[in-house]
């Protein structure tokens, strides 16, 4: 029997799970968030060698009967961040960097998602972050590329700031975001939110939550509301028509994941608004969810690798011992 250890580190936490060739999850562990490029490598690798050790102590093996290790890490933006990163986890659990496959964690995410080993991901949480995969040689995460318009929550927020000022100057219509917004962020009018903004003063995590208040109004029928979620849903959408293009996959039935904490979005607009766009490049295209959480995608790229990531019974193990594990997302 064959072993496989998938990593999945994040900047809130990083986990480890350790599985055999027939699916089955025998062990899981948890430890500290960390990027390298932001926090440094030896914390990074810290945190993944904690996660290992309690996942292999809950397996009840020992890392010299791990056969393949696969990873979706954080940071890992440049061409030359693979390496480095797939050699510090290499030295880090004592193997040879030839058993050790890193990517960008988006593309663990869209393995868990995606019944196929190739397809699309758009990840859109507090940040954004979209991957296409065809196979083993041919993946692209767009990382750095992603304007800072599109990042996620936080885009979105500062979207829902202007479209107030946008109103107040005219350049829109009157809006049913204005009072809201101004109480959520703690402003007595579009001018003292204009001077924050202007001085460095508007409160991010109060920026980051203006999304929530976005999709009340949006549920009222604020047209206003509505056109702020058309045109992030269009140019967020972009990403992954680009991806497809790039890898000449727009014919092909290709499994496209909708990830991150803004696509629970109520007002379905935002969501119907993305699919027509992806749907009108690449029409034989199907919008997925994800059952699993990444770690998952993770030890799915590890078993493709070993030729058993897509057998029937091994998928069925995976499901069976990962819900036993509460490795399935909470909706």
């Amino acid at each position: 029997m064959k072993y496989v250890l998938g990593l999945d580190q994040g900047g809130s936490k990083t986990h480890a799970a350790v599985a055999n060739d027939r699916g089955e999850l025998l062990g899981i562990g948890t430890s500290f968030g960390a990027c390298h490029s932001v926090n440094g490598m030896e914390p990074a690798m810290e945190a993944v060698r904690n996660a290992v050790e309690a996942a292999l102590a809950q397996a009840g093996i020992t890392l010299e009967q791990i056969d393949y290790i696969a990873g979706g890490l954080t940071g890992i933006d440049w061409d030359y961040e693979t390496a480095l990163v797939q050699n510090a986890v290499a030295a880090c659990l004592e193997k040879a960097p030839d058993y050790v496959h890193v990517v960008n964690d988006c593309m663990i995410a869209l393995r868990a998602a995606s019944s196929k080993p190739s397809g699309c991901i758009l990840c859109v949480g507090s940040g954004m972050n979209c991957g296409v995969r065809k196979d083993a040689e041919h993946e692209y995460a767009y990382g750095y590329y992603i304007e800072d318009r599109c990042q996620g929550g936080g885009a979105l927020g500062a979207r829902v700031v202007q479209a107030v000022l946008d109103s107040e100057a005219g350049l829109l219509p009157p809006t049913k975001l204005t009072a809201p917004v101004l109480d959520h962020v703690g402003c007595a009018s579009p001018d003292e939110m204009l001077y924050q903004r202007v001085n460095g003063q508007l409160p991010h995590k109060k920026v980051l939550r203006l999304p929530e208040v976005l999709e009340k109004v949006a549920l009222e029928g604020d047209p206003v509301a509505e056109e702020v979620l058309c045109t992030f849903a269009r140019d967020i959408a972009r990403y992954v028509t680009a991806g497809l293009r790039r890898f000449d996959m727009q014919n092909d039935p290709v499994e496209v994941v909708f990830s991150g904490s803004v696509f629970k979005c109520r007002a379905r607009i935002l969501h119907d608004t993305v699919t027509e766009e992806i749907l009108a490049v690449a029409p034989r295209a199907k919008i997925v969810e994800s059952v699993y959480e990444p770690i998952i995608g993770a030890v799915l790229l590890a078993l493709d690798i070993l030729g058993c990531g897509e057998d029937p019974a091994v998928l069925e193990n995976i499901r069976k011992t990962a819900e036993q594990h509460r490795m399935l997302r909470q909706k």
